[in-house]
């Protein structure tokens, strides 16, 4: 769905439009109940393979920050604050 707005030089605005009918420049920002029925939207959009892509994207930068606190608590010598972090 492309924005209702105009440009400067009248023609229609080529921007995706949000829940509001608008892009992010002719109508503001989409309150936060519209903005998530636009990513359940696009998610419910993608196809399987690629759900799986971005589910293991997430899952990798997960494993990253936890790799990263790990060497920071062997670096700081508090495994124990670690070990709490991770019991969250």
């Amino acid at each position: 769905m492309l924005c209702k707005g105009t440009t400067k030089s009248g023609r229609q605005c080529r921007n995706k439009a949000t829940a509001n009918g608008y892009c992010h420049l002719h109508g503001g920002l989409p309150s936060k109940k519209a903005m998530r029925k636009e990513v359940e939207e696009a998610f419910a959009e993608m196809t399987s393979e690629r759900r799986t892509e971005v589910d293991g994207i997430k899952i990798g930068c997960m494993l990253i920050i936890i790799l990263l606190a790990f060497v920071l608590a062997l670096i700081t010598g508090d495994i124990g604050g670690f070990l709490k972090w991770m019991s969250m």
